[in-house]
């Protein structure tokens, strides 16, 4: 589908609308909002919405660089180099920057709703199960990816969505890093165990700082957990290591 200015957009389409009931519609109309607010280089831009008989059609950029785990699973020996690594996340922290700056909190990052654009530049995508936080306000839903999800979360608390945002970035940047997930399990007994636990190996050949941060971020406790402004300025993101 192409906007009138003849540029293609990416179509997410809520059938049967105007029957749902309340609760879904709210949680629809919540990540129209929360995309309306952003306006980000490494965000998907918003496009608009229309109706048509009982369906909702939400706009937004078309992106067909595929995602970040397409290009990790197909990347050489399944992994990316620090180097390469730095570059996306980066970005990727820029636009989670945006987000917590205006007081949005994601709550389901992970390397299949980071996508790329025919540059190669990074976007994150799906906002379904954001929220926009008022004066630190705790959230209560439990949501988001099991493999990415924090221990707080699982542990059905009240939780700080800043702070498990980052858990979520650690568990994304891990991935890019290792090729696979920091915890693993057969099934979503052990593997939440493993969660809770909060030990996970780290490759010998990362670099000191690239294992600093990592553990910052996957720090079973929230508070512990090094923010978002703090990540941006770590040695290994800016490149400032020795």
């Amino acid at each position: 589908m192409s906007q009138k200015n003849g540029n293609p957009v990416a179509v997410k389409i809520y059938e049967g609308f105007r029957s749902m009931n309340k609760d879904r519609k709210a949680v629809i109309v919540r990540e129209i909002r929360v995309m309306r607010r952003l306006s980000h280089e490494s965000i998907v831009k918003y496009a608009g919405i229309y109706n048509e008989a009982n369906a909702l059609y939400v706009l937004m950029q078309f992106l067909n660089g595929g995602s970040l785990h397409s290009l990790v699973k197909n990347h050489e020996n399944g992994k990316l180099s620090e180097e390469t690594a730095r570059n996306l996340f980066k970005q990727i922290c820029n636009a989670v920057n945006h987000m917590h700056a205006r007081s949005i909190v994601h709550r389901d990052l992970k390397l299949e709703n980071i996508l790329l654009d025919s540059s190669g530049r990074i976007k994150v995508i799906d906002f379904g199960f954001a929220s926009i936080v008022k004066n630190d306000a705790r959230c209560r839903m439990r949501c988001g990816t099991p493999s990415y999800m924090p221990p707080e979360i699982l542990l059905k608390k009240e939780y700080d969505g800043f702070a498990a945002d980052i858990w979520s970035l650690g568990v994304v940047l891990y991935a890019m890093l290792h090729g696979g997930y920091p915890f693993r399990g057969n099934g979503l007994k052990e593997l939440y165990a493993k969660i809770l636990q909060g030990d996970f190996p780290l490759s010998v050949h990362l670099s000191d700082a690239a294992q600093q941060l990592l553990c910052g971020m996957l720090t079973l406790q929230p508070v512990d957990r090094l923010t978002i402004e703090e990540i941006l300025a770590h040695p290994w993101v800016t490149g400032q290591t020795s």
